[in-house]
């Protein structure tokens, strides 16, 4: 059988096993069509109106485990326009995409407050959307993931439950964060020193997220640190992370791996070598689906395990960034193949988080209104 060439919006990725592979994992993957409801309303802070987007995949039989997206940013920027999480509603699971206050609008908890209602919001209108109240899981990247682990570890700390819905709880049972913070005083010990004051400073990200550095207010960044809260009820872990991260470094993960270990909870920690902050791909998300269908539907998978570790190559979840193809000799599967693997939502369009190969969105997406359509794509093919 001849190797087959493998190309995902354009760019050209070497003849090898990991690519035969890789398209197997993806023509496989399930095309439940799917419904998206906008701008619900979950709650309301002064005049603010918190939203998220509602994926809801049709066909499947009974009540849906619903998944949480909580978008990244640095704590400081981004939204649910970016569809964290959208591409699992192809999975059979409904999937909530929540915007939450910036550090620029309420410092910490006001975030994880916010997830915490989002959750509550949902299992008050479970039977107005057939979601099933007793399985929820969470996903989200960097200052997501970040929310994410704390979603986990927060269900029984009712600190963090204010606003309505408080007859409704909080607590999810599958958490999957990636490239996400842990412990905010320890984000500069491990990077290299010509980066040592990027988190420290008392403009980072970190520091406006409490309110002021970092480190003149251990108390503030302790409460923001997951491991803070792990108990006998805490839910499983996959987390995921690149070695080569220079944003948030691979060690803030095995911080979270370790304790969780420690505390004999249900944890898998997948490291992507030679990853960066940015990851994404075939391989990882199907390690993600594996990890939810095994936790919030009951399917045993053998790609994730307890307690263990496992490690993917960079190379065989994207191309290299500064891989281009000559002019003119971009081949590969037609825009209507990689819309039907990849597009979610069914609007004809990839969102960053849909998007197959991330260093390349920013390139694709010519307008930079954070989508790349059929037109984007078939003009940087012909480059």
């Amino acid at each position: 059988m001849m190797l087959r060439e493998m190309l995902v919006v354009g760019v050209v990725m070497a003849v090898s096993m990991v690519g035969r592979q890789v398209e197997a994992q993806q023509a496989a993957a399930p095309a439940y069509r799917v419904k998206i409801i906008r701008d619900l309303e979950y709650a309301k802070v002064g005049e603010k109106s918190l939203t998220l987007d509602l994926y809801l995949p049709e066909g499947v039989p009974g009540k849906l485990p619903v998944i949480i997206g909580i978008h990244g940013g640095g704590w400081a920027e981004g939204s649910k326009n970016g569809g964290m999480g959208s591409w699992l509603s192809r999975y059979g699971f409904a999937v909530a995409v929540i915007n939450y206050r910036l550090s620029g609008e309420a410092i910490f908890p006001a975030q994880i407050q916010d997830c915490k209602a989002s959750v509550r919001w949902l299992r008050a209108h479970a039977d107005e959307y057939q979601l099933d109240p007793d399985r929820f899981g969470a996903t989200g990247h960097s200052a997501g993931g970040h929310l994410v682990s704390l979603l986990a570890t927060t269900g029984d700390v009712k600190e963090f439950d204010v606003g309505e819905n408080l007859e409704f709880s909080s607590r999810i049972q599958a958490a999957a964060p990636s490239a996400g913070p842990t412990d905010l005083l320890k984000m500069d010990d491990h990077l290299p020193v010509a980066q040592r004051v990027r988190h420290n400073a008392p403009s980072s990200p970190e520091s406006r997220l409490i309110g002021g550095p970092i480190q003149d207010n251990p108390e503030k960044a302790g409460r923001a640190n997951p491991i803070s809260y792990l108990s006998e009820t805490t839910p499983p872990f996959l987390l995921i992370h690149g070695d080569q991260d220079q944003t948030v470094h691979w060690s803030q993960a095995k911080l979270l791996f370790d304790a969780l270990k420690n505390k004999k909870i249900w944890v898998h920690f997948h490291t992507v070598k030679g990853g960066g902050h940015m990851l994404g791909g075939p391989e990882i998300q199907t390690r993600t689906a594996d990890f939810f269908e095994e936790h919030l539907k009951g399917q045993t998978k053998s790609r994730v395990v307890a307690a263990e570790l496992s490690e993917s190559s960079a190379s065989s979840q994207t191309p290299p960034a500064r891989s281009r193809p000559a002019a003119g000799s971009v081949r590969g599967p037609a825009w209507d193949v990689v819309i039907q693997r990849n597009d979610a939502n069914g609007d004809g369009k990839l969102s960053r988080e849909e998007f197959p190969l991330k260093n390349l969105f920013d390139r694709i997406d010519a307008n930079g209104d954070g989508f790349v359509t059929k037109q984007e794509d078939e003009s940087f093919r012909k480059q």
